[in-house]
């Protein structure tokens, strides 16, 4: 990574899979809802791209539902602490450790911020980056938003920085906002052919 200062990291997904956390919180709004559970292979699907439409895919709902849905998701995440629900991939705490000696590192994610540093933290990973940039209630932003928040709190340049991340929508961002972008093939979306 030859001239890059800073790597941003997508979080679930990419530093961790997330998906049982989300799924669960998925089948509480379900059931919330009176719709029906969908499958495992349908949710993994959805935990690509932008969440709220996503979720309207994955229930069926129409657009005054969607809202709802959304903070049903926030609240039972919350409640059933929903980020501390994951998997390590190997090595991956090992290798943040080791690039976070030679580079600054961010997180750019469309988790709610408090939710995604819990999750960094019970990884004993979240000192190795300068800031993790989030969402919340009241900073609903658009991933390439999230990537600029970090370049400007890093005060580098698009050329001197790089997005790791494992969907398409990291893809489209990073390249939105003139970064070079490296896709992980363990997560969710992409796959070693692409």
């Amino acid at each position: 990574m030859d001239g890059k200062k800073l790597i941003i990291f997508d979080k679930d997904g990419t530093l961790m899979d997330a998906s049982p956390g989300s799924a669960a919180a998925v089948v509480r709004i379900a059931q919330h809802m009176g719709k029906p559970v969908p499958s495992e292979e349908k949710m993994l699907s959805s935990f690509c791209g932008s969440f709220g439409h996503n979720i309207m895919w994955l229930l069926d709902l129409k657009q005054d539902e969607q809202i709802p849905a959304i903070m049903d998701y926030v609240k039972f995440y919350g409640e059933d602490e929903g980020y501390y629900d994951y998997k390590e991939y190997p090595g991956l705490t090992e290798t943040i450790q080791e690039l976070s000696g030679k580079h600054m590192l961010a997180v750019a994610t469309m988790m709610y911020t408090d939710f995604a540093e819990k999750a960094l933290a019970s990884m004993d990973i979240d000192g190795c980056f300068l800031t993790i940039r989030g969402v919340s209630l009241d900073h609903w932003v658009s991933k390439a938003d999230l990537i600029r928040e970090c370049m400007d709190f890093a005060e580098v340049t698009p050329e001197e920085t790089v997005m790791i991340g494992y969907s398409h929508d990291d893809m489209e961002s990073a390249k939105s906002v003139g970064v070079d972008f490296i896709a992980v093939t363990y997560g969710y979306d992409f796959r070693e052919e692409e």
